[in-house]
């Protein structure tokens, strides 16, 4: 009877873990150390909002300056962390200075070390650019692990030089 009860617990649990993990949250941990210094990665593990990207379908300016967590464009089986620098609408300079215009349904991410989005560019690993919304999973919320650098990840509008903001007017 013990055991039939058991049994009976975990195929409850099982469906409600997994529905929580694909749907309202996960913890995960800092791949890289490309949004460095905000997250250091090498051990670092961050919690991730799923539920709230609902309230990203339409483009909205809150949006700019999260921290997102998201599948790799050039390596779907990946997860980055990366933040929104430009939703659409937006003007943005890349790193050869050429002009372009965020397009609807997507934004443009980076990471916070500006020295290894330059260098990783012209590799295989993704370093920065123009992502579809779908590939959005969630939100960056807070740091759990290391206990010493617990806390929330805060928003950031500090840009680098080379971009520049400019709304159109829909």
């Amino acid at each position: 009877m013990k055991l039939l009860r058991a049994a009976a617990q975990v195929l409850t649990a099982v469906p409600v873990a997994v529905v929580l993990h694909d749907c309202v949250f996960t913890v995960c941990r800092v791949p890289d150390p490309s949004m460095a210094p905000t997250l250091q990665g090498g051990g670092e593990y961050v919690f991730v909002d799923k539920f709230s990207i609902r309230s990203w379908m339409a483009p909205c300016p809150e949006l700019r300056g999260e921290v997102v967590y998201l599948r790799s464009p050039n390596e779907p089986d990946k997860v980055l962390l990366k933040r929104v620098v430009g939703i659409p609408g937006d003007w943005i300079s890349d790193w050869d200075s050429i002009p372009l215009q965020v397009p609807k349904g997507h934004c443009w991410v980076e990471g916070d070390d500006k020295k290894s989005n330059r260098t990783n560019r012209f590799q295989k690993h993704f370093a920065g650019g123009l992502v579809p919304f779908g590939l959005i999973q969630g939100e960056v919320r807070g740091i759990v692990w290391p206990p010493n650098r617990l806390g929330k990840v805060e928003r950031s509008t500090t840009t680098n030089k080379r971009f520049y903001f400019r709304r159109t007017k829909e």
